[in-house]
């Protein structure tokens, strides 16, 4: 049986009778990026809360690889960083880690310059950009070397140069501190940039675990047919030993597999009589396998 590096089971969060996260379970590999998406108010920060220990679950277990010592081993960035806006990053550092129980000046400074910070190491918070104090409070959270560092929705308000920073410091702490990584966010199409595994969660409910290598998978080069008679269609696929396929409504037909197979399939449909309204390659977009997930999901 494999073991995980982070594992919940059937793990539940209620808040009154309201369940902000139900009997979820996801599998979380050592030195991964993984992505949590979904719309607003499904649950991820929720979890992300409970797996960091800022809020007890009302049932279902979280395993850490390491036992009780691990849960001090996590660093977390859930909604925005808590900023003395007076005061500039290195301070704003030692605050917090003097409360920890951390105080150390040259981590504090090799961290600053890690993110990106160290030309404007003096300049007070308040004028920061978003991506900046978004960076800083990456910072803050990385203070004590945590083997697990938790992200909830880093990039939201970016302007497109913010993301790309934001995006390239999560990168670098990956690949450089070998650190494992949860991050979150309702847009599939920049998380898709950087994480190899993706929980997709809609109220509460985890909808499907998948890697990055399935969704290009899934999102690949197919055969779109608009017909009339879908029946029909589908059954002039199987004849020709294409099982591979998906109905998407009651016109549109999707076909895995068979690009080389266009002109062949196109004669046999006409042969057949299948009406055939268009048909073309193309791919899906990741944001269309997104909304369909989430249309599907419970």
């Amino acid at each position: 049986m494999k073991e995980y590096y982070i594992q919940t089971n059937m793990l539940t969060k209620k808040y009154g009778n309201t369940e902000a996260v139900s009997k979820l379970s996801i599998h979380v590999n050592k030195g991964e990026i993984y992505g949590l998406i979904g719309p607003n108010g499904a649950g991820k920060t929720t979890l992300m809360k409970m797996i960091s220990g800022l809020a007890a679950p009302t049932a279902g277990e979280i395993n850490i690889m390491g036992g009780e010592d691990a849960q001090n081993r996590i660093g977390c960035l859930v909604e925005s960083p808590g900023l003395y806006g007076n005061l500039n990053a290195y301070d704003n550092m030692k605050i917090k880690a003097k409360a920890l129980g951390l105080y150390d000046r040259q981590e504090i400074k090799w961290l600053i310059d890690f993110v990106g910070l160290g030309n404007v190491q003096g300049k007070k918070t308040k004028n920061y950009s978003l991506g900046m104090k978004q960076r800083l409070g990456i910072a803050m959270a990385l203070i004590g070397h945590p083997d697990l560092i938790i992200l909830d929705e880093p990039i939201n308000g970016l302007d497109p140069q913010g993301i790309i920073e934001v995006r390239e410091l999560i990168l670098k702490l990956c690949k450089e501190q070998d650190m494992t990584i949860i991050i979150s966010s309702h847009i599939l199409e920049e998380l898709s940039k950087i994480a190899t595994q993706f929980a997709i969660i809609k109220s509460g409910k985890l909808i499907m675990e998948i890697s990055s290598d399935e969704i290009k998978k899934t999102c690949g080069e197919r055969l779109e047919i608009v017909t009339d008679e879908i029946g029909l269609c589908t059954t002039v696929l199987e004849e020709m030993g294409i099982n591979d396929y998906l109905v998407e409504n009651d016109t549109t037909v999707y076909a895995k597999n068979c690009s080389e197979r266009v002109a062949e399939i196109t004669k046999r449909l006409v042969d057949s009589s299948v009406p055939v309204t268009s048909i073309g390659l193309n791919s899906m977009s990741l944001e269309e396998f997104y909304l369909n997930a989430i249309e599907k999901g419970v």
